[in-house]
């Protein structure tokens, strides 16, 4: 990994990674500030489209914060949730929970993740994608929910409000779906840097505390 300095308040590790099961190697993106110490943990969800540079710089983003960040590849995520769970490793205190991350249609992947694991402290979604098995699992959670959302992309969102009214949804006006991409002719740098901020205040008070 590289050791990037310079930006934020933390020094990081960063870059491409893997984690195997069995035979398989799994693929996926992690970042995590360079000091002793086990940190806040946040499970990054990607969409099916093409967004690598984006998650990577929101990885790099969370862990200047002082959290660490995984991204795992297609179909790798429950390899990725075992990895940081596991109280063997000596920089995530993910056993103690962690918080799912996700963007545009892998909010389903992150909402049933959340639903399923009783060690998920807290869900962000991005500019997400919510159909009807959404917003039923939505319903059963009472984790703490932020989503952030374009005006344009509100498919799903109003029955999502219904279905877990205790979400904060901050909704941007005239933006589109993918505002958050920065490849994405969508981009919206306002609305972006908005929402992560607002994902950064987030996060850091719904997850358990560094040991």
């Amino acid at each position: 990994m590289s050791v990037l300095k310079g930006e934020g308040t933390t020094v990081i590790l960063y870059g491409s990674t893997s984690v195997s099961t069995g035979s398989r190697s799994h693929p996926g993106y992690l970042a995590r500030p360079d000091l002793i110490g086990e940190w806040p943990t946040v499970v990054v969800v990607s969409p099916s489209y093409d967004a690598a540079s984006s998650v990577g710089d929101i990885c790099r983003l969370i862990a200047r914060h002082g959290m660490a960040a995984v991204a795992p590849g297609p179909g790798g995520l429950s390899a990725f949730v075992k990895f940081i769970i596991n109280p063997a490793g000596n920089w995530s205190n993910a056993e103690h929970g962690f918080g799912v991350l996700a963007f545009g249609d892998g909010a389903l992947t992150a909402i049933g993740q959340a639903a399923s694991s009783p060690l998920v402290a807290s869900l962000a979604l991005v500019d997400p994608v919510i159909g009807d098995h959404a917003v039923a699992l939505l319903g059963e959670l009472d984790v703490p929910i932020l989503g952030t959302s374009g005006r344009e992309a509100l498919d799903g969102v109003d029955r999502a409000r219904q279905a877990a009214p205790h979400a904060d949804w901050v909704v941007y006006d005239g933006v589109g779906a993918q505002f958050w991409n920065i490849n994405a002719d969508e981009y919206s740098a306002g609305a972006a840097d908005d929402a992560a901020d607002r994902v950064l205040e987030f996060l850091p008070d719904t997850l358990p505390a560094k040991i």
